[in-house]
């Protein structure tokens, strides 16, 4: 039968392409059977149809469905159908038109892998020969064939593999040199690199939301108003997506499209998607795959890591920065305090201020007027931190500046309040109290502008100093000051405070003012310093594990 051809193509399957396999194939059949017209009929998507390298005198051709249903109704290899001895209904008109008479079917595994159509024969052989040569003929061919689609099948299966392990390398060699503590501007230079050094792509578009980025919109490597366009828009595709293969109704694929836009992935952190990476086609016009969406979905991820990390180690530094400089301005702010005396003639004083913050809004201050008068001065700023510490320093530069013009208690708190109320926005309020002992007559004179009332005790007499009016900075004419006037005999003790001591809180309890007098009472006999020293024992017992929630400034004036 001479089928040292047909084994050949068998032997040599792994070597060669399907396609080679099948046109060695028909000229073997054509010049063993003398036939003049033979081609290979496959079908795809229900459409059979001839291509034109495995067409041998005859023009390409497609079936109508009445050639299609008879050829699926074929055997397996191994079976030869004649077209004019066929005499079941539905016999294909199409190939008998064409010229052909012979049929024998490609199967592999019960899969179909295709017809081959032969002609008229010039010169028959006789047609037992003919039927067994072809039947042993098809089974070879198909053997060829299904050989040499496995072999086409683990070439491309080791061709992927070894691209996705190329991604994965450069994948991590990426996310290696994306932590090295690099610039914003180097990360997009390094993230540029990598596209197109595995994807072969020069131009992409980062969209961040802002609060994860200054800029908004990073087009690599050149600005481009149509792609900045899209930004907010394209913030909504929070999938990874080639755009190719997005539903032609989506609001975007169009615009996409327009712009020259392939490939969108989203940058993803702690579970949310803060932007997207689109990237340009590739320069070899091919077609992206699944693998590298992955691989420039898992980049883009690593790229935007390192962009956070960025910018977590800015706040940082910056954080660093504002903690030194509230440092500096904590020192200032205690050296001013510890510039208070500790004792005035006929007086033992203490003198603490403590923040909820590094720095505070209170202010406590001792002033020297002259030998025989001291100004005492508690006030609290309304808010916290940086803002009510700058106020409040403003208030004590004034204070002690106008203590050296003697005047009225009445019209240096007048001056305070015009002041505070011409500096500051409407909802910005200080309250004091401002009280000047004369140390001869034993007396203290004091306005209280809305603080909270310092206590004078001795023995179990509790007097709170409340006279004076509204607080300072709400109106710029306020109602007229009282000035308050009491005695201190001596083992008095005089306490001010800021209510950071009286507010603070556990649950819905505060310490309150009567703790206060009651620790005051209670550690009378001893000196200023013990005093206060008690009232923050006795505050921070009542807190327990609690903290501060306010500053909390005390002066302590007892009389010898």
């Amino acid at each position: 039968m001479n089928l040292a051809s047909l084994l050949d193509l068998v032997s040599q399957a792994e070597s060669m392409s399907e396609t080679n396999i099948l046109q060695s194939a028909l000229f073997s059949l054509m010049g063993r059977l003398r036939a003049t017209r033979a081609c290979v009929l496959r079908g795809h998507h229900g459409v059979w149809s001839t291509q034109e390298p495995l067409c041998k005198g005859v023009s390409p051709f497609e079936l109508d469905q009445s050639d299609v249903t008879y050829l699926e109704s074929l055997g397996g290899a191994g079976t030869v159908h004649e077209l004019e001895a066929d005499g079941r209904q539905g016999r294909p008109s199409g190939l008998t038109e064409r010229g052909f008479s012979l049929l024998v079917p490609l199967t592999s595994h019960g899969d179909s892998l295709g017809v081959i159509a032969i002609g008229m024969l010039i010169a028959p052989d006789d047609g037992k020969f003919v039927q067994q040569y072809l039947e042993l003929a098809g089974m070879l061919i198909s053997i060829a064939v299904a050989n040499s689609r496995h072999v086409e099948s683990m070439r491309k299966a080791t061709k992927e593999l070894e691209a996705r392990n190329l991604l994965i390398t450069s994948l991590y060699e990426s996310a290696h040199d994306f932590t090295q503590g690099r610039t914003d501007a180097e990360l997009f230079k390094m993230l540029q690199f990598r596209l197109m050094g595995q994807l072969m792509v020069s131009s992409f578009v980062v969209y961040l939301k802002h609060e994860y980025h200054g800029d908004e919109v990073i087009v690599v490597p050149r600005n481009t108003p149509e792609l900045e366009a899209l930004y907010p828009d394209i913030l909504e595709c929070t999938e990874p997506t080639i755009v190719s293969e997005m539903s032609d109704d989506h609001p975007l694929k169009e615009r996409l499209k327009a712009v020259n836009l392939a490939m969108l992935a989203p940058f993803t952190l702690h579970g949310e998607c803060v932007g997207i990476l689109a990237i340009r086609p590739k320069l070899s016009g091919q077609e992206f795959t699944k693998n590298e969406l992955g691989f420039v979905e898992s980049l883009g991820n690593a790229a935007i890591a390192a962009l956070e990390n960025n910018r977590l180690l800015e706040e940082e530094l910056e954080k660093q920065r504002m903690d030194l400089e509230l440092s500096i301005a904590a020192s200032i702010q205690q050296k001013l305090i510890a510039s208070n005396p500790d004792h005035r003639d006929g007086l033992d004083l203490a003198v603490e201020m403590r923040s909820s913050r590094q720095i505070g809004g209170d202010y406590v201050d001792v002033i020297p007027l002259d030998t025989e008068r001291t100004m005492f001065v508690v006030a609290d700023v309304a808010g916290k931190g940086i803002p009510a510490a700058l106020l409040m320093a403003t208030v004590q530069a004034s204070i002690r500046v106008l203590a050296t013009l003697d005047l009225p208690l009445t019209e240096l708190v007048r001056r305070i309040n015009t002041l505070i109320f011409d500096s500051t926005e409407p909802e910005v309020f200080v309250t004091a109290f401002i009280g000047v002992v004369d140390d001869n007559s034993r007396t203290m004179q004091y306005i209280n502008a809305g603080h909270n009332p310092p206590l004078l005790v001795h023995g179990d007499n509790v007097l709170t100093l409340s006279a004076g009016g509204l607080i300072l900075g709400v109106l710029a004419e306020p109602p007229a000051y009282q000035t308050g006037e009491c005695t201190m005999v001596q083992g008095s003790t005089l306490v001010l405070y800021t209510d950071g001591i009286t507010e603070a809180r556990v649950g819905m309890d505060e310490f309150g003012v009567e703790r206060l007098s009651a620790t005051i009472r209670q550690h009378q006999a001893s000196s200023a310093r013990e005093v206060l020293s008690q009232i923050h024992r006795a505050v921070g017992e009542f807190l327990g594990e609690e903290s501060l929630n306010d500053d909390a400034s005390v002066i302590v004036a007892k009389v010898l």
